[in-house]
């Protein structure tokens, strides 16, 4: 919640997102990456969350260095998610 819903919105429904582009977790996410293994997945999560816009892989997802959310914490929130 601290580290997400502020631009992501609510969990699942996305209420309170700051933007229509901000995407909605986990289900929009997973929707959006269906030919992904679930390994894939996973590292396209961490990426987007570590480094923003990547490999041209497009947003506006600030990073988040392991100071801000570290690495137990990012594992956290993809056991909480299911990714």
């Amino acid at each position: 919640a601290a580290a997400c819903a502020v631009c992501h919105g609510a969990f699942g429904s996305g209420a309170g997102r700051i933007s229509g582009l901000a995407t909605r977790l986990p289900g929009q996410f997973i929707a959006g990456h269906r030919t992904y293994t679930p390994a894939n997945r996973r590292l396209a999560f961490i990426e987007k969350v570590r480094h923003g816009p990547f490999f041209g892989y497009g947003g506006t997802m600030p990073p988040y260095a392991p100071q801000v959310l570290n690495d137990g914490q990012l594992g956290d929130l993809l056991a909480f998610m299911e990714l």
